[in-house]
């Protein structure tokens, strides 16, 4: 038995209002809560698109451009 890890790739396309985003974007810029993947503007984003693509029974992740990378495994 192998442990894989492996990295998701999605391309999300989140709405913000004008002032949101600017050319003084700094990769401290947080667009989490509290620098949880799961809070703030792209999780509600994210969880939109899931929604939609759940009822009319298509991929999300397919629709997102999806990836999937295996980054390391392990034997368990």
């Amino acid at each position: 038995m192998k442990r894989i890890m492996v990295e998701i790739k999605l391309i999300v396309p989140v709405e913000v209002e004008d002032d949101y985003y600017n050319d003084d974007f700094t990769p401290e810029f947080d667009i989490e809560e509290n620098h949880c993947p799961g809070t703030g503007v792209v999780w509600l984003a994210l969880s939109k698109i899931i929604e939609e693509h759940d009822k009319n029974n298509t991929c999300w992740a397919c629709a997102l451009e999806g990836k999937n990378k295996i980054i390391s495994s392990q034997t368990l």
